[in-house]
Protein backbone atom coordinates (compact mmCIF):
# COMPACT_ATOMS: atom_id res chain seq x y z
CA UNK A 1 0.00 0.00 0.00
CA UNK A 2 2.75 2.46 0.91
CA UNK A 3 5.40 1.28 -1.54
CA UNK A 4 8.12 2.19 0.98
CA UNK A 5 10.35 0.54 3.58
CA UNK A 6 11.42 3.18 6.14
CA UNK A 7 12.93 0.51 8.41
CA UNK A 8 15.72 -0.10 5.89
CA UNK A 9 17.46 2.97 7.37
CA UNK A 10 18.92 0.86 10.17
CA UNK A 11 21.30 -2.02 9.57
CA UNK A 12 20.27 -3.68 12.87
CA UNK A 13 16.61 -4.08 11.97
CA UNK A 14 15.45 -7.63 11.36
CA UNK A 15 13.28 -8.10 8.29
CA UNK A 16 10.82 -10.94 8.19
CA UNK A 17 7.07 -11.39 8.35
CA UNK A 18 7.55 -12.24 12.05
CA UNK A 19 8.92 -8.76 12.89
CA UNK A 20 7.10 -5.43 12.99
CA UNK A 21 7.97 -2.53 10.74
CA UNK A 22 10.00 0.09 12.59
CA UNK A 23 11.01 3.71 11.94
CA UNK A 24 7.48 4.54 10.82
CA UNK A 25 6.39 8.09 11.62
CA UNK A 26 2.95 9.14 12.81
CA UNK A 27 2.43 10.78 9.41
CA UNK A 28 3.36 7.54 7.63
CA UNK A 29 1.00 5.52 9.82
CA UNK A 30 -1.84 7.99 9.25
CA UNK A 31 -1.24 7.95 5.50
CA UNK A 32 -1.26 4.14 5.58
CA UNK A 33 -4.64 4.17 7.37
CA UNK A 34 -6.08 6.57 4.79
CA UNK A 35 -4.79 4.53 1.84
CA UNK A 36 -5.98 1.27 3.38
CA UNK A 37 -9.42 2.77 3.99
CA UNK A 38 -9.67 3.93 0.37
CA UNK A 39 -8.46 0.56 -0.97
CA UNK A 40 -10.87 -1.46 1.16
CA UNK A 41 -13.81 0.80 0.24
CA UNK A 42 -12.95 0.49 -3.45
CA UNK A 43 -12.87 -3.31 -3.09
CA UNK A 44 -16.26 -3.22 -1.36
CA UNK A 45 -14.88 -4.68 1.88
CA UNK A 46 -15.33 -1.57 4.03
CA UNK A 47 -18.48 0.44 4.53
CA UNK A 48 -18.37 4.20 4.01
CA UNK A 49 -19.31 4.52 7.68
CA UNK A 50 -16.03 2.89 8.76
CA UNK A 51 -12.37 3.83 8.44
CA UNK A 52 -8.97 2.65 9.57
CA UNK A 53 -7.31 5.05 11.99
CA UNK A 54 -4.73 5.29 14.73
CA UNK A 55 -6.12 5.17 18.25
CA UNK A 56 -6.58 8.44 20.07
CA UNK A 57 -4.65 9.01 23.28
CA UNK A 58 -7.80 8.24 25.26
CA UNK A 59 -8.41 5.00 23.33
CA UNK A 60 -4.78 3.95 23.83
CA UNK A 61 -4.91 4.63 27.57
CA UNK A 62 -8.20 2.74 27.89
CA UNK A 63 -6.68 -0.25 26.11
CA UNK A 64 -3.60 -0.10 28.32
CA UNK A 65 -5.86 -0.14 31.37
CA UNK A 66 -7.28 -3.42 30.09
CA UNK A 67 -10.67 -1.86 29.46
CA UNK A 68 -11.13 -0.66 33.02
CA UNK A 69 -12.65 2.69 33.87
CA UNK A 70 -10.53 3.24 36.97
CA UNK A 71 -7.47 5.49 37.12
CA UNK A 72 -5.18 2.46 36.92
CA UNK A 73 -5.63 -1.08 35.63
CA UNK A 74 -5.62 -2.28 39.26
CA UNK A 75 -8.11 0.29 40.59
CA UNK A 76 -8.07 3.87 41.85
CA UNK A 77 -5.64 3.53 44.77
CA UNK A 78 -2.46 5.33 43.69
CA UNK A 79 -0.65 4.14 46.80
CA UNK A 80 -0.54 0.65 45.21
CA UNK A 81 1.24 1.91 42.09
CA UNK A 82 4.57 0.61 43.38
CA UNK A 83 3.13 -2.92 43.31
CA UNK A 84 2.50 -2.62 39.56
CA UNK A 85 5.01 -0.12 38.14
CA UNK A 86 8.79 -0.08 37.94
CA UNK A 87 10.78 2.95 38.99
CA UNK A 88 14.47 3.77 38.59
CA UNK A 89 14.87 2.84 42.25
CA UNK A 90 13.77 -0.69 41.36
CA UNK A 91 16.72 -1.31 39.05
CA UNK A 92 19.38 -0.19 41.52
CA UNK A 93 21.22 2.10 39.09
CA UNK A 94 22.83 4.58 41.50
CA UNK A 95 24.42 6.60 38.66
CA UNK A 96 21.05 7.05 36.94
CA UNK A 97 19.46 7.98 40.26
CA UNK A 98 22.06 10.67 40.84
CA UNK A 99 21.42 12.11 37.37
CA UNK A 100 17.70 12.28 38.07
CA UNK A 101 16.59 9.63 35.55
Amino acid sequence: IMDSTPWKRDEHVKEDSKYPATFVSWEDASTFCNKLTAKERNEGRLSNDWEYSLPSEAQWEYACRAGTTTAYSFGNDGSKLGDYAWYIEDIGDEAALNKGY
